[in-house]
């Protein structure tokens, strides 16, 4: 009975390891925070604060009050303004491996952004979805207001 149970337990690891190592990368940081700032990470609620780090399926949720800057890995920046609640979907920058992702959702409110590498490299890779439609990025910036 005991080598059943630890080939499970062996099992068990090997599986949850790869889980674990996704969604302890983190993507980014917050440079800049004004006013109330929110990051929903699974079921907790952090207070965003300048150096805090971001990570995949975090969610961003600015006060009235409240605005936020974000450095990506790859020198992304995403600028939050106030009320407003973004969801970091995907982040992958793994130049030695060539690969290269980055899907945010902007729910609602105003967002500036600023591409960084992957838009440079891999441009078919970043995502911005909105409630009406997605945004594709071939090396720019712009400013979105989602209502």
């Amino acid at each position: 009975m005991k080598p059943i149970t630890a080939i499970c337990v062996i099992l068990l690891f090997m599986w949850a390891t790869p889980c674990l190592a996704t969604t302890l990368q983190p993507c980014g940081s917050f440079k800049t925070v004004s006013g109330k700032v929110l990051i929903q990470r699974q079921q907790n609620t952090i207070t965003a604060a300048t150096g805090e780090r971001l990570y995949p399926r975090d969610q961003i949720q600015s006060g009235k009050d409240g605005s936020a800057s974000i450095v990506l890995q790859d020198n992304t920046i995403i600028c939050v303004g106030p009320d407003s609640t973004m969801n970091m979907e995907k982040f992958i920058f793994n130049p030695s491996m060539y690969e290269y992702s980055l899907a945010t959702r902007m729910i609602k409110g105003t967002f500036l952004f600023l591409s960084g590498i992957i838009a440079k490299i891999a441009p078919d890779n970043v995502k911005i979805q909105t409630p009406d439609g997605t945004i594709a990025v071939r090396g720019t910036r712009f400013l979105v207001e989602v209502l």
